[in-house]
């Protein structure tokens, strides 16, 4: 439960930069549009030519504040119903003429205007939060390193290469004590202690009622 919620987490972080970074860019066009409205609409107002010229281009280039306009900016005749292609001003007016200014520019320098902190910010966040739990689930997973006596090595060795990991009393009483009578005490005691050394381990040991005992995986 806890590894879907960082999941989630993530994606949630991720998401918000993509939807962040998307808004920054929009903001980063209106600021074009509004460079091109406001220096379109001052050379119209100061030219006194009747038609676009080079020299009107090249007015209305020296007017914009944008520094990534004054090379790649132009005007353009609008027919009713043309439907603008790109970054453009509004329609305006020289004499009956419709007419648009356009930023011929590339979505990256459209997105260097943008302020990008705070999709930074939420992508450092979920980078962040990625690697910190990868470490944690890691970390968790690692298995410590089991501080076992001899006797209970040679037991949990013999959970292991036992089938389904079970033993009876009897097969751990016979290998562990040969030849000596069933010593339950002794028994109860060392699979006891191996329980506790398991704690942290990922296993533990169920004991089976009329059977004996059986490691398995937490």
């Amino acid at each position: 439960m806890k590894h879907h919620l960082s999941s989630i987490i993530v994606i949630l972080l991720f998401l918000a930069a993509i939807f962040s970074g998307e808004r920054s860019y929009k903001n980063a066009r209106h600021i074009i549009v509004s460079d091109l409205n406001q220096a379109l609409s001052s050379t119209l107002a100061s030219s006194q030519d009747d038609i676009i010229t080079p020299d009107t281009v090249a007015l209305m280039r020296d007017k914009l504040t944008l520094p990534v306009l004054k090379d790649s900016t132009y005007i353009a005749y609008c027919l009713p119903g043309d439907k603008p292609k790109g970054i453009c001003s509004d329609i305006m007016h020289l004499e009956d003429a419709s007419i648009r200014g356009y930023a011929d520019v590339s979505m990256a320098s459209v997105f260097g205007l943008a302020d990008k902190r705070l999709p930074a910010a939420f992508s450092l966040m979920a980078v962040f939060w990625l690697i910190g739990s990868a470490m944690l689930t890691r970390k968790k997973h690692m298995a410590p390193a089991l501080q076992l006596t001899p006797m209970q090595r040679q037991l949990l060795d013999l959970f292991k290469a036992a089938p389904d990991g079970e033993l009876s009393k009897e097969e751990i009483c016979r290998t562990l004590w040969p030849g000596k009578p069933m010593t339950d005490d002794a028994m109860y005691s060392l699979i006891r202690h191996l329980k506790t050394s398991l704690e942290d381990s990922g296993y533990e040991i169920e004991t089976r009622r009329g059977f004996g005992y059986r490691l398995k995986k937490r």
